[in-house]
């Protein structure tokens, strides 16, 4: 989405932008990632490692738009089949453990993303 921001003035998403995601940066993907590892916790088959908070796609194009503002977004029909609204692991089906970083890092990995393109 940034890029698209960025290089085409345009974002375009599949959706409405009322999709939810608890986006996380991938330096706290990558330390939850090792604490699992590390503790090797037998208690659980499956971790969703997932951000602090959760936003929807609408909030997070908002908040990249601030950066880009001569540019826009545009939403489609939705295309893939894989497309969801809400995350599909809150079902209660399997056991899984929720692990999320103490804190909510989205602006700052915002900033650094645009900052480095």
């Amino acid at each position: 989405m940034i890029y698209q921001a960025k290089n085409n003035g345009l974002i375009t998403r599949e959706g409405n932008g009322k999709e939810k995601r608890k986006f996380i940066d991938i330096n706290d993907a990558i330390d939850l990632t090792i604490s699992v590892i590390s503790k090797q916790n037998k208690s659980y088959k499956f971790f969703d490692i997932v951000g602090k908070k959760t936003y929807t796609i609408d909030s997070i194009i908002n908040k990249i738009l601030k950066y880009f503002p001569n540019s826009d977004v545009k939403y489609t029909k939705i295309n893939n089949f894989h497309h969801y609204l809400n995350s599909p692991f809150n079902k209660k089906n399997f056991q899984i453990k929720k692990l999320s970083p103490k804190e909510d890092t989205i602006e700052n990995s915002l900033k650094l993303i645009i900052n480095s393109l």
